[in-house]
């Protein structure tokens, strides 16, 4: 999802098109969206991760699986989208245009 956010190649619906300085707008409230969203949800996955890998959690389906280390993965990714958001927040201050 990373990837995705900072190239840009998310599927886009425009029901209204913007030109100018109102897409550059639109694009900046979008991106600050993208930010909040990926921060809280990398926020709350890290406080379930590391509340599972403390306790060691686990699935018993025939064999003992552990679940914390996907946890952590899940947390870590959602942390690479929030920087790739936040990356594409500070090129729009800084007049910059990625893929």
């Amino acid at each position: 999802m990373a990837y995705v956010t900072a190239r840009r190649s998310h599927i886009v619906v425009d029901v209204i098109q913007y030109k100018g300085n109102a897409k550059r707008i639109s694009d900046f409230i979008a991106d600050c969206a993208v930010f909040l969203y990926s921060a809280v949800f990398s926020w709350q996955l890290g406080v379930k991760a590391w509340r599972s890998a403390g306790t060691g959690e686990f699935e018993m389906v025939g064999i003992k699986i552990f679940v914390f280390p996907a946890k952590i993965a899940l947390a870590i990714g959602a942390v690479g989208s929030a920087l790739a958001a936040l990356f594409l927040i500070m090129d729009h201050f800084m007049g910059e245009k990625r893929a």
